[in-house]
């Protein structure tokens, strides 16, 4: 039996099972947002150190969040962080706060510019 836009039952079922997934075919928990909103980019031995490695994940709005790799050499064997001072250069990393429409406070960044020390 036809239905007025020319499709018939079964091609509608089949589309409804592609559109409605069956309750049991969905993951327990949804993905994490940095999972699916973010591309993730990783850096090997920053500026030539060995196992100084980074991550980047950038949204599709240009923002960046900057981390330490799982694989960096300060995580391992045990944690040896003490603190982390983000009072570099003429201001404090800190303090700064982007703001309005065009986020003209932003800081920019270059590979060479310091954004934080860890001790």
């Amino acid at each position: 039996m036809e239905n007025l836009e020319g499709t018939n039952a079964s091609e509608e079922e089949s589309l409804e099972s592609l559109l409605y997934p069956a309750p049991h075919e969905l993951p327990l928990r949804p993905l994490p947002a940095i999972k699916c909103n973010y591309t993730h980019h990783f850096a090997l031995n920053v500026m030539g150190k060995d196992r100084h490695d980074q991550y980047v994940y950038r949204h599709a709005n240009g923002l960046c969040i900057i981390g330490l790799a799982p694989t960096h050499v300060v995580l391992h064997p045990t944690p040896s962080v003490i603190g982390v001072d983000f009072n570099v250069g003429k201001q404090s990393r800190v303090e700064m706060k982007a703001c309005g429409k065009r986020k003209r406070l932003r800081m920019r960044i270059s590979w060479s510019r310091t954004l934080f020390c860890v001790k």
